[in-house]
């Protein structure tokens, strides 16, 4: 299924003479993207040191949190006005709402969040709208036209 298990003789690590799990029972898990997820590591370094590893020894630690991601197709325009598509995977449950895609991919833009419009199944999301875990979202940048129409007998304005 792609997802790799690495075993880490812990008694080696430490410098124990008996470590208090044998090592065939500590596996840590490497999914790093694997299966779609998004990996998001708790605080500092794990393992960075003697103290660091006799605590794991102690029991379960967390460590981290796998996420659902929702993808986002990012259509920026280049300088020379093609269309750039961009990849880009957050965690579902920071992007809940379009109104939080917005705020999340405004800088990324370069542009306020209000002028980013988000699309799904061919249509643009109301702000308020939710955004579901596995999904895929485009994301364009919104602009004002302004257009003026004449009658083809007078060429006056229409209003």
């Amino acid at each position: 299924d792609g997802v790799m298990l690495r075993s880490v003789d812990l008694a080696e690590a430490v410098g124990a003479s008996q470590p208090k799990l044998p090592a065939s029972s500590v596996s840590l898990l490497d999914l790093n993207g694997e299966a779609g997820f998004l990996w998001r590591q708790d605080g500092p370094v794990l393992l960075r040191d003697a103290k660091a590893w006799q605590t794991l020894l102690q029991g379960a630690v967390q460590i981290g949190q796998l996420f659902p991601p929702v993808t986002f197709q990012s259509h920026r325009l280049s300088d020379d006005r093609s269309s750039n598509l961009v990849m880009e995977k957050l965690p579902a449950e920071e992007c809940r709402t379009v109104a939080d895609v917005r705020k999340a991919l405004a800088p990324r833009f370069e542009l306020a969040s209000d002028k980013l419009g988000v699309f799904m199944d061919d249509r643009m999301m109301e702000t308020d709208e939710e955004v579901r875990a596995w999904s895929t979202t485009h994301v364009w940048s919104l602009a004002e036209i302004k257009l003026s129409l004449k009658s083809p007998c007078c060429l006056s304005g229409l209003a």
